[in-house]
């Protein structure tokens, strides 16, 4: 569980950038513990897969 201010969630987006996807639901799927917020591994890595795109190379 990954949790705001992880240095690994900061290739992600900067702390800022995650609350405001949390309220618009851009960003990763998220659990709140109490008044914490948590990432598990499993949600960012769907999260990142759902935005990868594919290169295509004209030619």
């Amino acid at each position: 569980m990954y949790r705001v201010g992880d240095p690994a969630l900061h290739e992600i987006g900067r702390p800022s950038t995650l609350a405001k996807w949390r309220t618009t639901g851009e960003g990763p799927d998220f659990v709140r513990l109490g008044k914490r917020i948590g990432y598990s591994g499993r949600s960012l890595n769907e999260w990142i897969e759902r935005r990868t795109t594919k290169q295509h190379v004209a030619g």
